[in-house]
């Protein structure tokens, strides 16, 4: 007989989690992160919060019907699974046609807000399932010089006569390695260092949910995004510091749009 995995630590959450969330975490494999933000009750005010807004409902679909990063969700949290019920979870995965297994119908019968905080909560989770990818200014720039000159080097030896196509090749692949780098989003990227490598983390982190925020709800919800954090890491993040990490947030939005 298939067990279910996917079962939140307590079986008695409290009355404050909304009843999509609850019914979205039960989906995923248990994990520390989920169950912070399934029982601290600092996520009261930040489900209050959430549940006064309306979502953008195509964001909602992306994030719980469609995302194909809740399977990057899935194989993280699956590796904190006990190895005797790994192979059950495969099994539940591979049998369902939507990442999370909700459908339209199920997902559209909560409401608005509720659809939210849910699309919000897989956010959070997603972002802290996997280690992220912390790079300063200086750092990012100089990977994308480091692919310019390359590409300009093999035109260069190119030109001067040396017969292998391949040079021309890799001259193309390093320029539009080059302009990737400067066209993807910047989430990632740190202005400057905090010294430490965890705080340069937590803010990459800090940019991400403040993304998911405001792709959802066209805000960044400093204070909201701030106590979610908090609750999550177990690291205290004050509003204050979400504003300046995520100032440029909205640039990238706008970018999409153009």
């Amino acid at each position: 007989m298939m067990t279910t995995p996917n079962r939140p630590a307590t079986d008695d959450l409290p009355a404050w989690v909304p009843a999509l969330v609850e019914d979205v975490a039960r989906r995923l494999p248990p994990s520390e992160i989920v169950d912070r933000l399934l029982t601290d009750d600092r996520m009261k005010i930040v489900w209050r919060s959430l549940m006064r807004q309306t979502p953008n409902d195509a964001q909602v679909d992306v994030s719980l019907l469609h995302d194909p990063r809740i399977k990057i969700v899935w194989r993280s949290l699956m590796r904190q699974t006990p190895k005797d019920t790994q192979v059950d979870v495969s099994l539940l995965w591979r049998a369902r046609d939507t990442p999370l297994g909700l459908t339209r119908d199920v997902l559209y019968s909560y409401p608005a807000g509720e659809r939210g905080c849910a699309a919000f909560f897989v956010g959070v989770v997603d972002v802290l399932a996997e280690p992220p990818s912390a790079m300063t200014r200086v750092e990012y720039d100089a990977e994308v010089r480091r692919f310019a000159d390359a590409a300009e080097l093999c035109r260069t030896e190119h030109a001067a006569g040396m017969p292998h196509e391949a040079l021309a090749i890799v001259a193309d692949y390093f320029a539009r390695k080059a302009m990737s780098m400067k066209t993807t989003s910047g989430l990632h990227i740190v202005e400057r260092s905090g010294g430490e490598r965890s705080d340069d983390a937590l803010r990459v982190q800090a940019r991400h949910v403040a993304a998911e925020s405001f792709a959802l709800y066209g805000q960044r919800n400093c204070g909201t995004v701030a106590k979610a954090l908090s609750v999550a890491t177990g690291v205290t993040v004050s509003k204050g510091s979400i504003e300046n990490w995520t100032h440029d947030v909205p640039k990238y939005f706008a970018r999409d749009s153009q």
